[in-house]
């Protein structure tokens, strides 16, 4: 079956790493679910936030649920929602180096790594 999207997972990343952005559960090569800031990271690839989806899979994020405290609508669990709903994602992978910048520490050690490779 054609997918309707993709999502990045990162097989290098260590279990801190997946833990700081979500878990990803492939079965069969297709994307079977997603958990967002996992506390446990057995048995789960990092996905890295990087997406391609079809018009059609974006269209139906407006029907996934509306975080009450926050009040909007999460890419993860939009992503998931389509997953329930049986719209088939698959999974393309990254290699390298990967920092997820959500914290301004974040942004100082990719600033870092940035200034220490060679030009």
């Amino acid at each position: 079956m054609p997918h309707s999207g993709d999502v990045r997972i990162w097989r290098e990343a260590t279990p801190e790493t997946t833990a700081e952005n979500f878990g990803v559960v492939l079965k069969d090569g297709a994307v079977a679910e997603m958990i967002e800031k996992p506390t446990d990271t057995k048995g789960l690839l990092c996905g890295i936030g990087v997406y391609a989806l079809t018009r059609e899979a974006i269209a139906l994020f407006a029907s996934s649920p509306i975080n009450p405290v926050k009040g909007e609508r999460e890419i993860t669990e939009a992503l998931r929602h389509l997953v329930r709903h049986r719209v088939p994602l698959g999974a393309f992978e990254f290699s390298g180096l990967y920092i997820n910048i959500n914290r301004v520490a974040d942004k100082a050690r990719a600033d870092a790594l940035l200034r220490s490779i060679p030009r």
